[in-house]
């Protein structure tokens, strides 16, 4: 089976998802930075910070469609988090590089930063955050790593 009919129901749910995120994200972003007069930084971190708790609830729910509740929601949680860090750490490059750096409007560098982050972000919410492993499998074990490069090279 190829890697794009696998992907693809995840993908299209993963990215109406998004859309909702992204409206929250930069309309909340937008408001702190014109109408109250948040620093650039502090309000991008503020709005995409809500979108992200608002992508975790439909990602798990509906996207990735789990339903389960307890230990592995709060593992889940954590992980996605984590994930969440090194997209707002993407997010936040982008807006120094682009915005602070070269000048560019303030909702281009975001958008950038969206639409880069929406990559790693799906990568990782697919393959490690809403998946189900062994107890004794980590994210970063050889069986996975190696169950992951047949799925690639098999596809």
């Amino acid at each position: 089976m190829r890697l794009s009919k696998r992907v693809s129901p995840h993908f299209s749910k993963f990215v109406s998802v998004g859309v909702v995120n992204t409206v929250i994200d930069a309309f909340v972003f937008l408001m702190l930075v014109h109408l109250v007069d948040v620093p650039v930084l502090a309000a991008s971190s503020i709005s995409f910070l809500l979108g992200s708790l608002n992508s975790f609830c439909m990602n798990k729910y509906w996207t990735f469609g789990e339903h389960t509740f307890g230990a592995q929601t709060t593992r889940q949680y954590v992980k996605f988090l984590m994930v969440s860090a090194a997209v707002l750490s993407l997010h936040q490059i982008c807006l120094v590089s682009l915005h602070l750096g070269l000048g560019a409007p303030e909702i281009v560098a975001k958008t950038s930063g969206i639409l880069l982050g929406t990559t790693l972000s799906f990568a990782l919410s697919k393959w490690w955050v809403f998946v189900e492993r062994r107890s004794s499998e980590g994210f970063f074990s050889v069986k996975t790593i190696q169950r992951m490069m047949a799925q690639w090279l098999l596809s």
